[in-house]
């Protein structure tokens, strides 16, 4: 039987007969698709068993490379066990690797932006959306937040309502279309604003401009703040700058 190595490919989406090529995440490298981690030891490739959250470093380099498997214990420690075969790396996948879940919010955003493309089945969007009780196309909860920013007594520049319709008709078909241009833009609440800057800081266009893999990775964290928001009624952090942070504080309420 064949050995298997390491060479720049995700090793679980291989077995589905996809390709995906793993990226630097500042730590590991890790798969864009599946969240599989893996960790160069000693000319090792060791396979961990925690998934990753698919945050990547800017200008990501490739891996270059063929290295053996391994794999770790349960503290990310090589336990010495090498994978050579294809049947070994499925028995330790699924026995000892964290499955990537099936209801998450990262899927929820992709099935249903995939179903206003019509480039996916939207039983799938279904399946999520009934999960997590959110239908993006269900205005009633507008109500709600009209209701939440009164009770919180948010200024008009700080309304969650205004939020809603930011995210279904500006965010997710931005992030269907990977496309970050006109964002931030004339008309749009301090809240949205401040958003804007948060996840397209101007010191990093020139990066998201040229790199899409990364103008994706941070449309879909913008996306996942508002659900966050919206939804979820979470507390955001908006910005590091403790000067800022004061002064968006004292506007928030009135």
């Amino acid at each position: 039987m064949k050995n298997i190595s390491f060479t720049g490919d995700c090793p679980q989406c291989e077995l589905y007969e996809e390709y995906y090529k793993m990226w630097d995440n500042g730590k590991h490298w890790e798969c864009p698709s599946c969240a599989l981690q893996i960790n160069i030891d000693d000319d090792y490739a060791s396979i961990l068993r925690h998934r990753g959250n698919n945050h990547f470093k800017f200008n990501y380099k490739e891996f270059s490379g063929q290295l053996p498997f391994q794999e770790v214990d349960e503290l990310s420690y090589p336990n010495g066990t090498y994978i050579k075969t294809k049947s070994q790396l499925i028995e330790y996948l699924l026995k000892n690797v964290l499955q990537k879940p099936y209801h998450s919010v990262d899927n929820l955003i992709d099935s249903y932006v995939s179903s206003i493309l019509q480039t996916g089945s939207k039983e799938l969007y279904f399946e999520q959306s009934a999960h997590f009780n959110i239908d993006f196309e269900d205005e009633k909860i507008r109500n709600i937040l009209k209701e939440r920013d009164q009770a919180k007594n948010f200024a008009e520049q700080y309304h969650n309502e205004r939020l809603y319709y930011f995210l279904l008709n500006n965010i997710l078909p931005k992030y269907g279309v990977n496309d970050i241009s006109f964002l931030p833009e004339m008309g749009m609440s301090k809240l949205q604003e401040y958003l804007c800057k948060k996840h397209l800081p101007q010191r990093k266009r020139e990066q998201l401009n040229a790199d899409r893999s990364f103008s994706k990775q941070a449309l879909r964290d913008f996306a996942k703040d508002l659900i966050d928001i919206v939804y979820f009624d979470k507390p955001i952090f908006l910005t590091g700058d403790m000067e800022l942070g004061k002064k968006i504080k004292a506007e928030m309420y009135n």
